[in-house]
């Protein structure tokens, strides 16, 4: 089985991570600190802002179509619903409904039993080989 290596614990890691882990893949994450999330769990100052609900392709510096079609296509509100975090807006923007910071964290590392996070390491290397990589 392949093993997918994450660098970096913030929250696009953590999410991937998440996703991945949803799919039974071999998962292991790198994190050069020793807390995982930290800038999620600072976010709208210990809220966590999770998004602006007026995405419009105009904030973006593309015309891409396909960008256009994933922003388009995705639904921030039903994604934290399917894992397990209710949420609430506040104008265009929004927070979990727990107001907490730490909700959204472990809603993303909540399948990571099969997912190893290496804390306070870090990957001074990667070099492609034929078959993949090694970090």
């Amino acid at each position: 089985m392949e093993t997918t290596v994450i660098i970096g614990a913030g929250a696009s890691g953590l999410l991937c991570g998440c996703e991945l882990a949803k799919q039974q893949a071999n998962v292991i994450i790198l994190e050069q600190s020793n807390k995982s999330g930290r800038k999620i769990l600072a976010s709208g100052n210990g809220r966590c802002n999770l998004s602006n609900t007026n995405l419009d392709m105009y904030f973006y510096n593309t015309d891409d179509k396909r960008i256009e079609k994933i922003i388009n296509d995705f639904n921030i509100k039903d994604y934290f619903n399917q894992i397990g975090v209710l949420t609430r807006q506040v104008g265009t923007l929004l927070y979990p409904r727990s107001n907490q910071s730490l909700t959204i964290k472990n809603a993303l590392m909540n399948n990571f039993d099969q997912v190893a996070l290496i804390e306070e390491c870090q990957a001074l290397k990667i070099i492609k080989r034929k078959n993949g990589y090694l970090v």
